[in-house]
């Protein structure tokens, strides 16, 4: 899941920063149930802030909504929406909170997190996620 998960994100944002450069330029009660919206992303010592990037491209004439949520769900399930580009994709699995970690796991595979009040990140291999709670 973590390659593949990451790949999926780290795919649909480069995609979202070429449009970009052709217009122009566990479960229960925890306090991490809730859904977070993707705030940034860092891969290659570039960071991407989601909403300065759909500014940017709102200010170059195109309209554009992208929208990935991650959702921990009281239940310990947890789906991941992403959408744009007219392309929407789902990511479904368990997660976990142990030791200020949260676990999500996809498909035999899992990926932590960790959790700052409201904010979420995923890191791996020099690529990190930053997701903020709604």
């Amino acid at each position: 899941m973590r390659k593949r998960l990451m790949g999926k994100l780290l795919a649909l944002m480069l995609a979202l920063v070429c449009v970009l450069g052709l217009t122009g330029c566990g479960g229960g009660k925890s306090k991490a149930v809730g859904k977070y919206d993707l705030e940034s992303m860092e891969t290659g010592g570039m960071t991407i802030n989601v909403q300065d990037m759909l500014d940017a491209l709102g200010e170059s004439g195109v309209e554009m909504n992208v929208e990935i949520v991650l959702e921990l769900k009281d239940d310990g399930s947890f789906t991941m929406d992403m959408s744009a580009l007219d392309e929407s994709q789902s990511e479904e699995g368990t997660w976990e909170e142990k030791s200020g970690k949260i676990t999500l796991t996809s498909n035999g595979e899992s990926i932590e997190a960790t959790l700052d009040g409201d904010t979420l990140t995923l890191e791996e291999d020099g690529e990190k996620m930053v997701f903020v709670k709604q």
